[in-house]
């Protein structure tokens, strides 16, 4: 096998964290739950957004600017069971699990970022 095809097939079986994230401000307390198929990436994202002032949650970006980038944490707070079956989707699992999420910690108004309307993706 060429070294181009093995590294393709090593990526193709390198599994990453699906499931429910968090960023919490240390200083309010107040909480962001989003969801995600590669929780690591997401939440690198997250911080390049914040840090260079393209974050979409607006209320979460002024806190950031106001706070400063370590008044924020950044964790996993579920993640969803893979099995190594090829081709399964993962997607419907992630957003009910998310709901439930949603549901337990209430991340809106002055307990969160989240927005009530948010249109989910299922």
């Amino acid at each position: 096998m060429s070294l181009n095809k093995e590294l393709v097939k090593k990526y193709k079986d390198v599994i990453t964290k699906i499931g429910i994230y968090s960023i919490k401000n240390l200083k309010t307390g107040k909480l962001y739950l989003g969801y995600a198929a590669n929780i690591e990436a997401r939440i690198n994202r997250h911080k390049f957004e914040l840090k260079y002032g393209s974050e979409q949650v607006n209320e979460l970006l002024s806190d950031y600017k106001k706070y400063g980038e370590d008044a924020f944490e950044y964790s996993t707070v579920a993640e969803v069971k893979q099995d190594k079956e090829k081709g399964y989707d993962y997607k419907s699992e992630l957003v009910e699990l998310y709901l439930l999420w949603l549901e337990e910690l209430n991340p809106y108004d002055e307990r969160g970022y989240n927005d009530r309307e948010e249109k989910i993706k299922r």
